[in-house]
């Protein structure tokens, strides 16, 4: 119950970061920070063995090294960056190719809506719909909390509490 509790913490965070992305443009640190760090108690009470963890730890790290050159390219905000290496480290080997396909291909659903609004040049009188169809930044955060609940249920973690959920209703 405790690692449904945590990755329920976890999957309010992502949603959190992608409503912020949409609105401000923005993923605060403090929000891909809380779900990196909730992944050690959650590994721990999900009885990851410790060559599980370093795995996951791995694959979280080469996820930051990435975002990091994506976002020296001017590809992606640094808030991106370290939200997709939070977001892997829950992920692990088992569910990082299907995370990032799916991510990418949300990413792609999210760009569409900017792109055909930059090419019409509508214009919004109202400064909130403005902020949210400014076509300079895509909310990637929106693609990358897709790309996580897309990939969940390969995650050892999100399997645990996804298996909790089930095992509770029977």
């Amino acid at each position: 119950m405790v690692v449904l509790g945590l990755s329920a913490v976890c999957a309010v965070l992502l949603v959190f970061a992608a409503f912020h992305d949409v609105f401000d443009r923005t993923i605060p640190n403090w929000v891909s920070i809380a779900i990196a760090v909730l992944f050690l108690p959650a590994a721990y009470f999900a009885n990851l063995t410790l060559e599980n963890f370093g795995w996951h730890l791995l694959v979280g790290f080469a996820a930051l090294a990435v975002g990091v050159g994506l976002f020296y390219l001017r590809v992606w905000g640094g808030g991106d960056a370290k939200l997709v290496a939070a977001a892997s480290l829950w992920m692990g080997v088992p569910a990082e190719m299907a995370f990032l396909a799916a991510f990418a291909i949300a990413g792609g659903l999210v760009a569409l809506p900017l792109i055909v609004v930059r090419r019409l040049d509508l214009k919004f009188s109202n400064p909130r719909m403005a902020k949210v169809f400014d076509t300079k930044k895509v909310p990637y955060g929106v693609a990358i909390t897709a790309g996580a609940f897309w990939a969940a249920t390969q995650s050892p973690i999100f399997t645990i509490a996804l298996n909790a959920i089930s095992t509770s209703q029977s």
